[in-house]
């Protein structure tokens, strides 16, 4: 039986995962943040989003250098704007923020979470996340 292909693209992603994105994995997977469940290069919409949480609806992009790409960011954002129309949420995180400061990255998964739990509603200046700051 042959699998549509966005669903053979995940599991080839899987199998190549960023360093950050394994750093982010092993903090995410077995419901290890707020009790929310997490599913990894997950095919949604015709797409394969990095992270993808169905409560809160989360998907969860971890950007490396290909992103700072104009063309890039253009194809970004309509997906977004896709994803979104399904009824999630995009956020997104900068691969070195994921490296330099992990825990910082989980706390504000978290906050962002449940802010679309409580509200749906989440300001622009929190659905990206680009630098770690000074401690």
């Amino acid at each position: 039986m042959k699998h549509p292909p966005e669903v053979e693209r995940a599991r080839r992603l899987r199998q190549t995962q960023s360093v950050a994105e394994k750093l982010l994995w092993d903090r995410l997977r077995r419901n290890k943040l707020n009790g929310w469940g997490f599913r990894r290069q997950s095919p949604i919409g015709g797409f394969v989003v990095d992270f993808l949480c169905h409560r809160p609806a989360l998907v969860i992009e971890v950007d490396g250098p290909a992103h700072d790409d104009d063309e890039q960011k253009v194809f970004d954002a309509a997906r977004t704007r896709k994803l979104e129309a399904l009824g999630y949420l995009v956020i997104r995180v900068k691969e070195r923020v994921v490296r330099d400061g992990t825990e910082h990255v989980l706390a504000w998964i978290a906050e962002v979470g449940e802010l679309v739990l409580a509200t749906k509603f989440v300001p622009a200046s929190m659905r990206r996340l680009e630098k770690v700051p000074l401690p």
